[in-house]
Formats: structure tokens, C-alpha cells, sequence
């Protein structure tokens, strides 16, 4: 469970490593020497961007037990706000909802706070 959950936290950290491999691997040996140091600048970006992701694990721990704490007995939106404008929290809210058996409030989060709506806010 908690193994599955840190890969479902981290979705974005790991698809980034995934593609730095790729950018490494698949044709690196066939390439003469300028394009392969930017296919290199290129993987080692995304390994840097998958590690400030990954490090994150522990706050995102926190902020999962904050949430679940305060909707455990009643469901409140304003409490996810702040969590549901980057692909990468979005994730963490869906998870807190989960553990909370409240997965179809995922759905009225989106229309409030969703990504889409922040650059225009709805009143």
C-alpha cells in the first residue's frame, strides 16, 4: 500500500526519470557528438526536476494527515484550495479523498479550484 501510494504521489517524478532514460539510452550511441550533449543537458534536466519531486515526499505526508485531520467528520472545499492548482497536488488531493471515501468531491474541487478555473475565477 504504501509502496503504491509513494509511485501514485510521484507519478510525475518517476514519468520524468523514465524520460531521462530514454533521452540517455535509446539513441545515444548512434549520435555524433553535439546533439548527444544536449540529449545528456536535456535527461540530466529532468533528473533534477524527478529529485526536487521526490524530496517532497515527506512534506506531502504532512499535508495528506492535515488533510484528512480536518475533513475527517465533515467535508470542507476551502481547505484543498491551495492544493488543487499544480498537476502534482491535484494527485495528493485525490488521494486525501480517497482515504476518505469521498473520491466523487474530487469532481466539485475541480469546478472550484481546478486549474481551469484559475485563471478566471468563478464567483
Amino acid at each position: 500500500m504504501k509502496i503504491a501510494r509513494f509511485f501514485f504521489l510521484n507519478m510525475y517524478g518517476c514519468l520524468l526519470v523514465f524520460g531521462g532514460l530514454i533521452f540517455i539510452f535509446v539513441p545515444f550511441y548512434k549520435i555524433p557528438f553535439p546533439p548527444r550533449m544536449t540529449q545528456t543537458i536535456i535527461a540530466v534536466i529532468f533528473f533534477l526536476i524527478s529529485i526536487s519531486l521526490f524530496v517532497q515526499w515527506k512534506d506531502r505526508q504532512r499535508i495528506m494527515v492535515v488533510l484528512r485531520n480536518r475533513n475527517k467528520k465533515e467535508f470542507r472545499p476551502k481547505t484543498f484550495k491551495q492544493w488543487m492548482g499544480r498537476p502534482c497536488t491535484r494527485l495528493l488531493v485525490k488521494a486525501v479523498l480517497t482515504d476518505l471515501n469521498k473520491t466523487e468531491q474530487f469532481n466539485e474541487l475541480d469546478v472550484l479550484y481546478g486549474w481551469k478555473t484559475s485563471t478566471h475565477k468563478k464567483q
